[in-house]
């Protein structure tokens, strides 16, 4: 029992671990999303928008590969008469952790779709302006 006591602690030591982990990463993202923001511009805009959406992508996948780890974990022990609460604790702190992804996903996304209508004004502008420079020219 004693070698299931101390091998129960060092999953949940591993899993405090990841969360840390996971919470630093989610934290380096949404700095350099706010620094991308106010650096970029246009096309370079619309690109760091794309790509913060991609490594959010990536930090979701991994969210949910932990999660489906931890709720195995919590399954095990509750089978094995172990205890399981210490499992949903990390649990709810993965689903906090879930919260603040999506919360920035969102606002990946608003931002994607702003660079976007921005880029297509600029587009049609600068269409509307060579048509003009066209006609005048013909006149």
């Amino acid at each position: 029992a004693e070698d299931g006591s101390a091998s129960q602690r060092e999953a949940l030591q591993e899993a405090a671990r990841r969360i840390a982990v996971f919470d630093e990463e989610l934290a380096k993202q949404r700095a350099a999303m706010r620094r991308r923001r106010s650096e970029t511009q246009g096309a370079n805009a619309l690109g760091a928008a794309l790509l913060e959406g991609e490594a959010l992508k990536a930090l979701a996948a991994e969210c949910a590969e932990a999660v489906a780890a931890c709720e195995a974990a919590a399954a095990e022990a509750s089978k094995e008469g172990g205890q399981a609460e210490p499992w949903q604790d990390i649990l709810k702190v993965w689903a906090n952790l879930r919260a603040d992804l999506a919360e920035a996903t969102e606002e990946a996304a608003a931002e994607a779709k702003i660079c976007r209508a921005q880029e297509a004004s600029e587009a049609l502008a600068a269409h509307g302006v060579a048509a003009a420079a066209r006609r005048a020219v013909a006149f």
